[in-house]
């Protein structure tokens, strides 16, 4: 594998290489640059992997919920993102205190985050139902993030989410 900031001006696609598998690799062509695995197939702690670190991330709470991004074996939370449940997306507060906007269209094919002055860090352009993946379109402020390589997992962990809870949505709606 590579360092993120190597390939961010690279051409990148979040693929899920096996259709009912829990792990998803982004590539740069045919190389592998990270992975995400879910651990579980029934829980939310994710594990994303790049040359940059490991890092992970779990949905914790049930009436707030909120999703934890931790380094690899630390206890502490880089960071903390807070779902907006009526219009998708939410924030994410970094520890230093910084905050992140995550927006999605009402489909969510297209999430985005950006920084408190609407600056545009990177989006995915997502497709695919049965096997999920999404292209990357990275903007030049990500770069000069110093929590580039995290980002991009954790991203990718949110539209995995998001896939996950509108599935179990409909599956409810069919059942009633």
């Amino acid at each position: 594998m590579r360092h993120l900031s190597e390939v961010i001006h690279s051409s990148l696609r979040w693929v899920q290489p096996h259709m009912f598998g829990r792990e998803w690799e982004l590539r740069r062509d045919d190389e592998i640059v990270a992975i995400l695995t879910l651990r579980s197939a029934f829980g939310t702690l994710a594990e994303g992997t790049c040359d940059d670190g490991t890092w992970t991330f779990k949905r914790v709470g049930f009436f707030q919920p909120r999703v934890t991004v931790r380094a690899g074996g630390a206890t502490a939370d880089l960071a903390v993102f807070e779902p907006n449940t009526w219009t998708g997306g939410g924030s994410l507060r970094l520890a230093d205190g910084r905050c992140m906007q995550v927006t999605t269209n009402f489909w969510q094919s297209r999430i985005e985050f950006a920084l408190e002055d609407d600056t545009v860090l990177f989006r995915y352009l997502t497709e695919g139902f049965a096997r999920q993946n999404a292209a990357i379109e990275a903007m030049p402020a990500l770069e000069r993030m110093p929590e580039m390589a995290w980002l991009l997992l954790f991203g990718w962990y949110l539209v995995v989410m998001m896939h996950q809870d509108a599935a179990a949505g409909a599956v409810v709606i069919a059942a009633s």
